[in-house]
């Protein structure tokens, strides 16, 4: 028998990405998830996920068997890196159209 934990993920508000990431500089080329696109850190925006935090009462090794079930597992945080307001995608709608072609390079 398989069982699957989801556990809920606590997300940070969507920010520049040059902003919210320390070693991206404003004019640096990154991969867009949303259209796959290549963009420059300042026009996309970047949203971070991770593990909810541990309840008060419990130590992290408590924590870390509730959450996961064994100790030895653990959470690394997610990236979400999308176009910005009005740049990529969102201003050109044939980029995420041209999506399914850049996936297959």
């Amino acid at each position: 028998m398989l069982h699957i934990l989801y556990t809920p993920t606590i997300s940070t508000p969507p920010w520049a990405t040059h902003e919210r990431l320390a070693n991206c500089a404003a004019d640096e080329i990154v991969i867009a998830d949303c259209c796959l696109c290549k963009m420059r850190a300042d026009e996309t925006v970047c949203v971070i996920s991770r593990a909810p935090d541990i309840p008060k009462g419990l130590t992290r090794k408590e924590w870390e068997d509730w959450v996961y079930g064994n100790a030895a597992y653990f959470y690394d945080p997610a990236v979400t890196i999308t176009c910005g307001e009005g740049f990529g995608c969102k201003a050109n709608p044939r980029r995420l159209i041209g999506r399914h072609l850049r996936e297959r390079w």
